[in-house]
C-alpha cells in the first residue's frame, strides 16, 4: 500500500510535494533539490525531459510509449544503496518530470523498474500504474536500444593521439603588463547574489549548483564573475564597476562568453577564420 498520492498529470513544486507529504517545505535544499531523493521510505525522482537539469548535465531520458528511460546521478550505478532501494519490486517511487528548467513538475505516476543496466550512470526503464501523463513534446525520438547502448565519443580514429606523450613543465620567464581586477569585487557579487536568490549560488547561463555536486566549503570555487559590459583588457584607468555589471557564472559558462566575445568582435572587423578565437 503506498504512503502518499499524488494526482497523475498535476503539476507541483518541490516545496508542494514536501507539503504534500506532511514534511517541512523550508526543507527543501540538500538531496531535496537534486535528481531523486527519499522521505518517509519513499523515493522522489525530479526527471527533466528534453531538457538539462541544474547541473547542465543532459542525460536524454525521455518517454518510450508510456514508460520512460531514465539516468541516475552522474556517478550512480547499481549495487548502491539508494538505486537499489529505488528499483527494488516493493519500492514506492513517486516520479514527476518537467520540459524546463525552474517550471513545476507534472506527475508522471507511482513508478516501478522494468529494467536496470549495469552502466554509470545508471539507467532505468520506469514503468507506471496508471497511464502517465505525456505531452507531444515530451516524445523524444530516441529509443531504447540506443540509450541503452554505450555512449559514443566520437566516429573519428584518434586512437594514436592517446598515446602520443606531451612535453610539460619547462620553465620560462614571461613578462606581462595587464588590468587589475577590483580586489574583493567577486567576493561581493557572490555574497550580493545569494543574498537575492534565496541563499543559493548557481550559474546564470547554464544554472549549474555546485553545491548540489561539491561539499559547501569548496562549491562556490566553481562559480567566477564576469564583466558582461566592459571586459577588463578594454577597462580605462579608474573604471568603476557596479555589482549589477557582473555575472555569476561556472568556470564553462564564462570561458564559452569570452569566446563568443571574441568572435563577435572578429566578424565586426571582418576576421572571421581565427582557428583560436579565445
Amino acid at each position: 500500500m503506498s504512503r502518499f498520492s499524488f494526482t497523475v498529470k498535476a503539476r507541483y513544486t518541490r516545496k508542494d510535494i514536501l507539503k504534500h507529504i506532511g514534511a517541512d517545505p523550508s526543507q527543501s535544499g540538500g538531496d531535496w533539490s537534486t535528481g531523486y531523493a527519499a522521505r518517509a521510505g519513499a523515493y522522489f525522482i525530479f526527471c527533466g525531459i528534453g531538457t538539462a537539469g541544474r547541473t547542465g548535465h543532459d542525460y536524454q531520458n525521455h518517454f518510450d510509449g508510456e514508460e520512460i528511460l531514465w539516468r541516475g546521478k552522474t556517478n550512480s550505478r547499481r549495487g548502491q544503496p539508494m538505486i537499489d532501494a529505488m528499483t527494488a519490486a516493493d519500492a514506492e517511487v513517486h516520479l514527476f518530470w518537467r520540459s524546463a528548467d525552474r517550471d513545476p513538475f507534472t506527475y508522471a505516476g507511482q513508478a516501478r523498474a522494468l529494467s536496470v543496466d549495469d552502466r554509470t550512470p545508471v539507467g532505468v526503464r520506469w514503468s507506471f500504474s496508471a497511464k502517465p501523463a505525456i505531452e507531444p513534446a515530451a516524445k523524444l525520438p530516441h529509443d531504447s536500444e540506443r540509450f541503452f547502448a554505450p555512449i559514443e565519443v566520437g566516429s573519428e580514429d584518434n586512437s594514436q593521439l592517446w598515446d602520443e606523450e606531451y612535453q610539460e613543465g619547462t620553465e620560462r620567464l614571461k613578462t606581462h603588463l595587464r588590468r587589475e581586477r577590483g580586489k574583493g569585487l567577486r567576493a561581493a557579487k557572490l555574497q550580493e547574489f545569494k543574498s537575492s536568490h534565496d541563499g543559493r549560488l548557481f550559474c546564470e547561463r547554464c544554472s549549474f549548483e555546485p553545491i548540489q555536486r561539491f561539499l559547501p566549503e569548496i562549491a562556490d570555487a566553481c562559480l567566477e564573475v564576469h564583466h558582461a559590459d566592459t571586459q577588463v583588457k578594454d577597462m580605462k584607468e579608474g573604471h568603476r564597476t557596479r555589482l549589477s555589471d557582473l555575472k555569476v557564472l561556472c568556470a564553462i559558462c564564462h570561458r564559452v562568453e569570452h569566446r563568443e566575445a571574441r568572435l563577435r568582435e572578429l566578424s565586426s572587423t571582418g576576421h572571421t577564420n581565427s582557428s583560436n578565437p579565445g
